[in-house]
């Protein structure tokens, strides 16, 4: 790999410079290309301070009235739109983010948030970038914190400019990571090219997310040590995560419930991401036809769905099959795509050793809890610390809504450097609202 480096690695132009490509096997689904040098990567190509999102401390509190959060602004925050350069298939692309800066002594460094957010939608419409206020309220409430929160939108979702020409790749690990550790370099040159009174402190990040941001924030996690060097993380935030797709991708098949709905709509971001074979090999030929312009148009209430209440009505027999045998056998490449989401049996090395915080909803319908709980075992066997938290009664928003306090405890401890308070046991459910 050195020598590889050395070969092939030099700047075209009169620099001389050696570029830094990411060590990292590349997603073996067809789609993987070689990575590009990483000294590409987060240039802003675009900053706007939007002043109506750039808040006062006691406007922040004024927001919060009548929430019971637990918390308060200390400071004011000021946000930024961010398009930035990452890397998707060997290509070099847009993408866009959230950066929200407490203002604060110039040169101050503070730590680092990277928040992932749960699903929204697939298209750029969809992108919490283009929802004002309600795409940037976390990251306002947490700069008001002391902290530097970058939200990116994910690829596929450019909330603003030049729109995407394709589907938000959900539940694809590589396409998600990538483009969303490229935010924290974006967010580090809006700082200098911004002159803002926040510094980035490399040394304290944290990755936060909840349902498919809980699957990013282990993704991010997975692939920091070996594409952001830079940083060291001190935690990770991972609530009400769908870890294991392939065993979704059973349940769906199997169990009418809302996973039949999340895992049909990987399929279809899926099949466009990799350029697969046709939809209908494995949704009924309805869906097939009409979910990708759907999804395309709307961030929910998707028409081709009403009056569905059957897994048979979603998915072809031969993916109920392929799903029930356990490991998709006879339908490739449909078990590749999936697997690549299964965090337990990736083949990136986890250079990390930040805590993680898996949290679970007991009667999740969508990220259904079974076969997450069965990967912090798994993770834990691989060197991983998991501090479980399991919601007693609770569906899948409330797991992550209920829990916000004992989050909000998580990220306090991992800034103070503080241990876990249990590592690798399973626990009974408890009501987190309390």
């Amino acid at each position: 790999m050195i020598w590889f480096l050395l070969a092939c690695a030099k700047d075209a132009g009169d620099s001389g410079q050696v570029l830094t490509i990411p060590d990292l096997p590349t997603d073996p689904c067809g789609a993987g290309a070689p990575f590009l040098p990483l000294e590409q990567m987060g240039e802003v190509v675009l900053s706007s301070r939007e002043d109506t999102l750039s808040l006062t401390a006691g406007t922040v509190n004024t927001l919060l009235n009548g929430y019971d959060l637990g918390v308060e602004a200390q400071v004011d925050v000021e946000t930024y739109l961010l398009r930035y350069t990452t890397q998707d298939r060997g290509e070099l692309v847009e993408v866009t983010a959230f950066a929200t800066l407490p203002i604060v002594e110039p040169g101050t460094e503070v730590p680092v948030i990277l928040w992932l957010h749960p699903t929204v939608g697939f298209a750029d419409s969809c992108a919490p970038t283009a929802l004002g206020l309600e795409g940037a309220a976390f990251g306002i409430l947490w700069a008001s914190q002391g902290y530097a929160v970058v939200s990116p939108d994910y690829l596929g979702m450019r909330g603003f400019g030049a729109g995407s020409d394709e589907l938000h790749p959900y539940i694809v690990a590589e396409a998600t990571a990538i483009a969303s550790l490229d935010a924290v370099r974006a967010m580090e040159a809006l700082t200098i090219e911004r002159d803002t009174s926040a510094r980035l402190d490399a040394s304290r990040l944290l990755h936060w997310g909840a349902s498919e941001g809980g699957f990013a924030a282990l993704w991010t996690d997975r692939y920091q040590g070996a594409y952001l060097p830079d940083y060291t993380s001190v935690g990770v935030i991972a609530a009400i995560p769908p870890s294991d797709p392939m065993a979704l991708a059973e349940r769906a098949t199997s169990v009418w419930s809302d996973t039949t709905w999340g895992v049909a709509a990987a399929m279809v971001s899926m099949q466009q991401y990799y350029e697969g074979p046709p939809l209908s090999d494995v949704l009924a030929p309805e869906l097939a036809e009409l979910m990708p312009g759907e999804m395309a148009e709307k961030c929910s209430g998707f028409e081709v769905l009403e009056g569905i209440e059957s897994v048979e009505d979603v998915f072809t027999q031969a993916a109920i099959d392929a799903a029930q045998s356990g490991d998709f056998s006879g339908l490739e490449p449909w078990e590749c795509y999936l697997q690549q989401g299964v965090i337990r049996e990736s083949t990136i090395e986890r250079v990390s050793t930040a805590p993680v915080y898996m949290i679970l909803a007991e009667d999740d319908d969508l990220a259904w809890a079974p076969p997450a709980r069965e990967d912090i075992t798994a993770l834990c066997a691989q060197g991983y610390e998991i501090e479980h938290l399991e919601c007693a009664g609770a569906s899948h928003v409330d797991g992550a809504v209920d829990s916000l306090g004992q989050q909000l405890d998580f990220v306090a401890r991992m800034f103070a450097g503080d241990a876990l308070v249990a590592s690798c046991e399973i626990q009974e459910p408890v009501v987190c609202s309390e």
